[in-house]
């Protein structure tokens, strides 16, 4: 009987230490990521037999940790003018938080220059439209008023980056109606043609509601905030998040870079509300990744 208990102890303690032997993935970074990401990332330490340290609470905080050699790989939001964050190590892009402006699917205006956004939605701008004629629209909508509503600022970081990306001044017009949810924005969009609304990300495909093109200035060509645009950098409004590691932690986040790559991580990424990488960018990224 004794002999029987030992060997079961044997087992238990060769489990545990097998358990406590397995490598160990720290990564860190922003929180723009939902539970769909972090559910994917699980995901994966499970086919790959890996312990899995995540800390998805902050930009910041990963950048000062990665420098401190306490991450393995970190997810940074980078803007454009602080890429040099970036220096010193490998990085690209996996994600972008946009700022898409949804109409009224009757609404025949089409598309905005970023001047224009700001006249409607600045308080302090060079210039400043309320009527929807004011941006080119004639007819009866055009004597209307332009009904201005936005994502709660404390729900997105797309006001934020509007306002600093956009914005001459931060103060947005004290007519702007805030609601807490995407769908609660769609809504208050199909309600009505004179309603505009600042939503954190492109609506769903069911949705009738339509999201404009943006142009920098009068006389360029609009984009549509579209995968390919965004990660072009065609379409004006976005903040991209890189996923950034130092060169001698290569061997150990290859899987982690390929299976990145995947179809279902893009999904994952666009369930949260950011813009995933195109496919065809994350098929040059696949391969780029197993050659490592």
């Amino acid at each position: 009987m004794k002999t029987h208990y030992l060997i079961i102890i044997f087992f238990v303690l060769t489990a545990t230490l097998a358990a406590d032997e397995r490598p160990v993935l720290r990564i860190g970074g922003s929180d723009l990521f939902d539970e769909a990401f972090h559910q994917a990332l699980k995901r994966f330490a499970e086919e790959e037999g890996i312990e899995l340290d995540l800390n998805l609470k902050g930009s910041y905080a990963a950048r000062t940790d990665l420098e401190s050699d306490r991450l393995d790989l970190a997810m940074l939001a980078v803007p454009g003018h602080s890429e040099d964050l970036l220096y010193g190590y490998e990085s690209f892009a996996i994600a972008y938080q946009t700022v898409v402006f949804g109409i009224h699917p009757d609404n025949p205006l089409n598309e905005l220059t970023l001047p224009q956004i700001a006249a409607i939605f600045g308080a302090e701008e060079l210039s400043s439209y309320s009527r929807w004629g004011e941006v080119g629209l004639r007819g009866e909508l055009g004597t209307r008023s332009i009904s201005l509503y936005s994502i709660a600022p404390g729900r997105s970081i797309a006001v934020d980056l509007f306002r600093h990306e956009v914005l001459r001044s931060p103060r947005l017009r004290g007519t702007v109606t805030y609601v807490d949810s995407t769908d609660g924005l769609l809504s208050s969009v199909q309600e009505s043609r004179s309603t505009i609304a600042l939503l954190p990300r492109v609506p769903p495909p069911e949705s009738p509601v339509r999201a404009l093109a943006l142009a920098t200035e009068r006389g360029e060509i609009a984009f549509g905030p579209t995968r390919e645009n965004v990660h072009n950098g065609d379409y004006p409004i976005r903040l991209p998040v890189y996923v950034v590691f130092p060169d001698t932690s290569t061997e150990l986040v290859r899987n982690l870079l390929i299976f990145l790559t995947r179809e279902e991580v893009a999904d994952a990424v666009e369930a949260g509300g950011l813009t995933p990488l195109p496919g065809s960018a994350r098929n040059r990224l696949r391969f780029d990744f197993e050659q490592l």
